[in-house]
């Protein structure tokens, strides 16, 4: 009941905000990859724009927010969200990422890698949904109903809630404990679960579960942990999905990965709304970053041979400002899917440019 107050004070605040009290800020967030792959003496070369994604958000001195951010290269429309804050609260109504998986929530701008850990073959992404978001000095509860998105994919109502308690937040000095849970009812009771073993959105999928059939609910669990010390992050999370079927034993597929990264030259990473945010970059603008992952991904369980695979990710960032920074990653990947082995050496680079 309380949400649905909460709800309806934002409505009635959006439709008696007087215009002049409105901001608008346009953004845009470029990524153009360059991937190279070698496996069995086949090499293969793809070069091709990652996102292309053009944005407005708006801002009103009444805690209403809003954001429309649609993909040019993909055609499609990815953020697209009303909310109010305020004392701590926040409702959220319209297409955002779901409150699941870390890696997920921090900015792509942001984060270590060009692509997140095997992990996110169980992330929630972007849903069509309502978000109630409770904030204190060390804890974040966030409840999030959902169903589909905008594409059209994705189709069955679910819920997620997450809880984060940070013991310590300040400059330089972040601890992070989060757990999160989904519950989701598929559309036709069919599920279907891949990975492309952290090649750039560019390479082909790799570990896949096909489309499964009669799954009835897809239960989702994940923990997490951020700790930031000075220029020193170093980031973990475990996540694990069970597929209940009908006629057939319930599927339990599960990830992990543990990345270390560090700044050479005093800048460090930030944090901000449970996720890490834009690096703080000295004096020059500039920042070099250094970056290892261990991740690991098994979609093998109740007959279901989706693959199984354990990646060894190094990884270069160079930030020549504010809006330009350069990527280069290199990930060793060991695994299998079925009687096919899925071991490729990736060689991935990316130029990205944001405002």
């Amino acid at each position: 009941m309380r949400v649905l107050a909460l709800l309806s004070s934002l409505i009635g605040l959006v439709a008696t905000a007087d215009a002049r009290d409105w901001q608008i800020a346009p953004g845009g967030n470029v990524q153009y990859d360059w991937l190279r792959t070698d496996q069995d003496g086949t090499s293969r070369q793809w070069r091709n724009p990652r996102r292309t994604r053009l944005s407005a958000a708006l801002k009103s001195t009444s805690g209403i927010d809003a954001k429309l951010e649609f993909d040019v290269h993909a055609n499609t429309t990815t953020d697209a969200f009303l909310r109010w804050r305020g004392g701590g609260h926040a409702v959220r109504i319209g297409q955002y990422k779901q409150p699941m998986f870390l890696d997920e929530l921090t900015p792509d701008r942001y984060t270590l890698f060009m692509e997140q850990g095997l992990p996110a073959a169980f992330a929630l992404a972007r849903r069509l949904g309502l978000e109630y978001s409770r904030a204190t000095a060390t804890w974040r509860y966030s409840l999030s109903a959902f169903d589909g998105n905008l594409r059209g994919s994705q189709e069955g109502a679910g819920v997620v809630a997450r809880v984060v308690h940070t013991p310590w937040v300040d400059a330089g000095r972040v601890l992070h404990l989060g757990l999160s849970a989904a519950s989701e009812s598929p559309d036709g009771g069919l599920a279907h679960l891949s990975s492309r073993v952290e090649q750039s959105g560019i390479g082909g999928t790799r570990l896949d579960t096909g489309s499964l059939v009669g799954v009835e609910r897809i239960h989702r669990a994940g923990v997490e942990a951020l700790w930031i010390a000075g220029p020193w992050t170093l980031q973990g999370e475990y996540l694990r999905a069970r597929l209940s079927r009908r006629g057939a034993a319930d599927a339990d597929f599960s990830g992990w990965y543990l990345q270390a990264g560090c700044f050479v030259g005093g800048d460090r990473a930030s944090y901000r709304d449970g996720a890490v945010d834009a690096p703080e970059l000295g004096e020059d603008g500039r920042a070099f970053e250094l970056a290892m992952r261990i991740s690991d991904l098994d979609l093998n369980d109740a007959g279901v041979r989706g693959g199984k695979a354990r990646n060894l990710t190094l990884g270069a960032n160079w930030h020549l400002g504010r809006h330009l920074r350069l990527t280069a990653n290199f990930v060793r990947v060991d695994g299998a899917r079925g009687d096919a082995e899925v071991s490729p050496n990736v060689l991935e680079a990316r130029l990205g440019l944001s405002f």
